[in-house]
């Protein structure tokens, strides 16, 4: 078993020589095996080891001949050894979770401290054969899907491997009693209060009697899963620059995309904002279920946590609900040749004035518009900026009649949630201006102009970032 275990480390490239790793030691026949082949491993790669034991304080004494087993063990054979002594029933009482749920939480951020201590290093842990079945079984019995079905990773991105995956629970304890290795049995393993122990000893014998291999049938299936899920990786990481760090993802193009594609690249989306959200199946097919939805073009689909899935033309989002707030209404009292910071929302408006020259009658460049200032003034002293109101109006240039402002900003595919921030133009009773959308027929520049009001307006972090 030994020579396969240090042929896999070597094969996934689990340590390389010169590596700190910590190594997670319960005392048990697990842990105590992983650390005898990493300090065999260590003779010719010269890898540090760093013990890492938690007194869990749940079996009296019992825990303590635990640590005292660890200790002896480190002390003779010269390994550095870290212990922590917690109150893990009042830790899970405290959070509300259960001894499962809470031992891991503790286990692993002491684990994190201690690789933040010592610099890049690994975290060995002494899970096993038989626990990939039990977690895959887990997982089929939850709902999962094909990554789920992968199990438990071998090797982690934040440095957490797994070297005991191909050893069963019985070749581990061969090896222990072959070398000579102590460990300690845990009672608790034999309870069926915990959801993994009930199908180690009460499912697992039971599909035994349909499939006497079915553990090496399971083995298999997650095999095979983590080779599919390997060459769909593959596949995503080709498409994915077109999405990775932006804003939005462009419904035109995902749609392009297979409905597995679409969930992976969704999947991947999601984590770049909220690594915390638990996905259901549901989530994703309601979420493609939408994309194929082409006459649909605004929507969304509530996620765990407080997000949303958001659809706006060709912008598809992943959104805090908590930021999801409508943008407070602003008005303010514009006065012609003069400029204005409004930092409450953000813009700068700039007016001017001049003689019609008959060589302008068009703005030079987006976000400014030029009026006949006569016009303007002739129904009002100031302009009036504010934000958008129920029944709002204009009649665009070339149009004979008025148009609602709502319908225009949906022919301009603006977002629903953006539609309040637009920046309207008033004076008098009169839009004159919706900012960078639509300017009024009836203040244009003409030949009859003998004044033209030059409006303009842009954003202030713009102007920092120009």
């Amino acid at each position: 078993m030994e020579r396969m275990i240090l042929n896999y480390i070597r094969q996934n490239e689990m340590i390389c020589r010169g590596d700190t790793v910590v190594a997670g030691i319960s005392g048990g026949a697990d842990s105590m095996a992983l650390l005898h082949i990493l300090k065999e491993f260590s003779k010719s790669n010269y890898i540090k080891i760093i013990a890492a034991h938690i007194n869990h304080n749940l079996r009296g004494g019992e825990s303590d001949l635990d640590e005292m087993l660890v200790r002896d063990y480190c002390d003779n054979n010269g390994i550095q050894l870290k212990v922590l002594s917690a109150d893990i029933k009042g830790f899970c009482a405290f959070k509300g979770l259960s001894l499962e749920e809470g031992g891991r939480i503790v286990r692993y951020n002491f684990f994190n401290l201690i690789k933040r201590r010592n610099g890049s290093v690994k975290v060995a842990t002494g899970h096993h054969k038989d626990d990939q079945v039990e977690t895959v079984l887990m997982r089929i019995i939850r709902g999962t899907g094909i990554n789920g079905l992968k199990g438990i990773d071998p090797v982690r991105e934040d440095g957490v491997i797994r070297p005991l995956l191909l050893a069963r629970k019985s070749d581990i304890l061969n090896y222990c009693h072959e070398k000579s290795i102590p460990y300690r049995h845990d009672a608790s393993n034999m309870e069926t209060d915990y959801h993994r122990n009930s199908i180690r000893h009460e499912l697992m014998p039971l599909l035994k009697k349909y499939n006497p291999i079915i553990d090496e049938s399971i083995a298999n299936l997650s095999k095979i899963a983590r080779e599919y899920e390997e060459h769909i990786t593959a596949e995503v990481d080709e498409i994915w620059h077109k999405y990775k760090d932006k804003a939005s993802i462009s419904y035109n193009e995902l749609s392009r995309e297979a409905p597995l594609m679409q969930k992976k690249v969704l999947l991947r989306k999601y984590k770049e904002i909220c690594d915390n959200i638990k996905f259901q199946h549901a989530h994703l097919e309601k979420a493609v279920e939408k994309i194929g939805d082409k006459e649909d073009t605004t929507w969304t689909v509530s996620l765990p946590n407080d997000f949303l899935l958001r659809r706006s033309y060709d912008k598809i989002t992943v959104e805090s609900k908590k930021t999801n707030r409508a943008t407070p209404y602003f008005e303010y009292k514009i006065y012609p040749g003069k400029s204005y910071v409004l930092s409450k929302i953000k813009i700068v408006v700039e007016t001017a004035l001049k003689k019609n020259d008959k060589k302008q009658k068009k703005p030079e460049k987006q976000g400014e518009f030029l009026f006949d200032y006569d016009k303007i003034i002739a129904i009002g002293e100031h302009i009036v900026l504010r934000q958008r109101k129920p029944g709002d109006r204009i009649r665009p240039l070339g149009h004979k009649n008025k148009r609602k402002i709502k319908e225009i900003l949906i022919d301009n595919k603006i977002p629903s949630d953006n539609r309040d921030s637009i920046l309207v133009f008033e004076v008098g009773n009169e839009i004159i201006w919706l900012a960078g959308i639509a300017a009024s027929e009836e203040f244009k520049v003409t030949e009859d102009t003998k004044k033209i009001m030059r409006l303009a307006f842009y954003k202030i972090q713009e102007e920092i970032n120009a």
